[in-house]
This record gives structure tokens, C-alpha cells and sequence, in this order.
């Protein structure tokens, strides 16, 4: 014979009462918890080892999350990509402007070079920073998109425990 595990909710935790009373409801209908008391003590009841979400959720809208995997992906390339052509594009420029340096013993360059060498950190930054715009764009449509999927799972578990046809 199984046991239920029993939680006490203490007294002075600052819970979100809707939200509470919201989830107790859903699992209720579902079977899955019984209230013991009003002093807010749950008793889960033992269930199989799958929960009311794997057991009959199926997943749906595989175009979107293929979609919202494509992005984070694409999104961790740019970062990558910004991050080595910044580099390059540093070391390029300030290489060019030692080199100018190089070839023009005796000759008023000096500014020039210099002047070379800071528009080359300033394009590796300039590169670095669209780079990380460009991630940050991406990677937070690809993580809409998973929360979008998430309240429409998380929806449809609810009808499903509210109108009684979740198998537990």
C-alpha cells in the first residue's frame, strides 16, 4: 500500500492566493490532490510514475519549435561570429597601422597610423556590439516562441483537468 505524501504550506508565506486557489482547483478536478484541511495541508495522492502532463499531452506545433530551436542556433552563431570578426578586424587595423609605421621611417605618418588603429578598435567594437544586438534579438524570439508553446500546453492541460477528461 502506497502513502500519500503530505505538505504543509506555512502560515506566513507570502503566496499568491489566486494563483494558489487556481492550481489546487485544476489538480483537484484532475484527482491528483485532496485537501485535508483549512489549516492548508496537502495530501498528493500516488499516482503511476507518469505525470498528467506526459501521460496525455502530446506535442503540438513541431514547425514552431523546430523553428524556435533554428533561432537560438542561428542566434549563437552571429554571437560567435561578432566575436572573432571584432577580434579579427582589432588586429587587423591596428597590424596595418604598425605596419604603416614600419614604412615610413622619417615621414610625418605618426598621427595617421594612430588615427588607423583607433578606427580599427572602434569597427571591432561597432562589430561586436551589432553582434550582440543581433543575439539578443534572436535568442528572444526563439524563447517567445517556447513561451508562447508553453501557455498554449499549459492551457489545454487546464481544459483538459477542468472538463474532466485528463487521464491520470
Amino acid at each position: 500500500m502506497q502513502t500519500a505524501a503530505l505538505f504543509r504550506l506555512p502560515t506566513k508565506a507570502r503566496l499568491d492566493h489566486t494563483a494558489l486557489a487556481l492550481k489546487l482547483q485544476v489538480l483537484t478536478l484532475a484527482g491528483a490532490v485532496r485537501l485535508e484541511s483549512s489549516r492548508a495541508e496537502l495530501e498528493v495522492a500516488p499516482s503511476d510514475s507518469r505525470t498528467l502532463k506526459e501521460s496525455s499531452m502530446e506535442k503540438r506545433f513541431r514547425a514552431l519549435r523546430t523553428i524556435g530551436t533554428l533561432l537560438k542556433i542561428l542566434a549563437w552563431l552571429v554571437i560567435v561570429v561578432a566575436v572573432l570578426g571584432a577580434i579579427f578586424v582589432a588586429i587587423a587595423g591596428i597590424g596595418g597601422s604598425i605596419g604603416m609605421i614600419g614604412d615610413a621611417v622619417g615621414q610625418d605618418v605618426a598621427g595617421l597610423a594612430v588615427g588607423g588603429a583607433f578606427a580599427a578598435i572602434l569597427m571591432g567594437g561597432a562589430m561586436l556590439l551589432a553582434g550582440v544586438i543581433y543575439f539578443i534579438l534572436l535568442y528572444a524570439a526563439a524563447e517567445a516562441i517556447y513561451v508562447i508553446l508553453s501557455i498554449e500546453e499549459n492551457t489545454r492541460l487546464t481544459a483538459m483537468a477542468v472538463s474532466g477528461r485528463a487521464a491520470m
